[in-house]
């Protein structure tokens, strides 16, 4: 008799461990699915953050910004999906660069306008010439008695292009809405410039 109640009290005791083991693995694998769903539809809503936002700037033109006289130009970042790359931006189709390999992509635009005056004087063959040469520029010009006339220039210039976290909206002391910003600042201070800045929205798994 003792027998026989201690093997049906192993018996229960095993079906209870295999009751709790059991338990254990299907709530395990309801968590893991409900976290990879939890971490799916983060991704889904975070890109369609960054796409609501896109549609908010695509008429955008950067803005410009003095800095100490400096004309610079900063822009809020336009988020696309890769597949939309090719659409966007007409420069990318010449390039080796595969879309999947592209993280973003700048392009800058500048105009630099300047007068000047400089003394002209005649060599020995009656030919006129001027020169200028500053910081950015050199400019030589030859006119010959035939009007036939040579003007040589080399236009050096340089920018710094800042990449940063800013805020769409600001009221007294309260920033909100946190956004990608690019700052482009020219060395030249009779420079202006444009900017346009695109990053690539990357799915899960990418």
């Amino acid at each position: 008799m003792k027998r026989n109640q201690m093997h049906n009290n192993n018996d229960g005791g095993r079906i209870s461990s295999f009751a709790i083991i059991a338990l254990l693995a299907i709530l395990s694998f309801f968590a893991f699915y409900y976290c990879n769903k939890y971490k799916e539809t983060k991704v889904m809503l975070k890109k369609k953050e960054l796409l609501a936002k896109t549609i908010n700037m695509l008429h955008d033109s950067s803005s410009s910004v003095k800095i100490n006289g400096i004309s610079a130009s900063e822009y809020n970042t336009i988020y696309l999906e890769k597949e939309n790359i090719e659409k966007q931006l007409e420069s990318f189709k010449k390039t080796n660069i595969h879309k999947n390999d592209l993280e973003s992509a700048v392009s800058t635009r500048s105009i630099t306008t300047d007068t000047i005056y400089q003394t002209v004087y005649i060599d020995s063959v009656q030919a006129l010439h001027a020169c200028y040469t500053d910081s950015f520029m050199n400019i030589s010009a030859t006119i010959y008695r035939d009007r036939h006339t040579v003007i040589m220039y080399e236009n050096k210039e340089y920018y710094d292009l800042f990449n940063y976290k800013g805020y769409r909206h600001k009221f007294l002391f309260f920033k909100w809405g946190k956004i990608d910003k690019y700052l482009l600042v020219p060395g030249n201070p009779k420079t202006k410039c444009s900017i346009r800045a695109v990053k690539i929205i990357r799915k899960e798994g990418d």
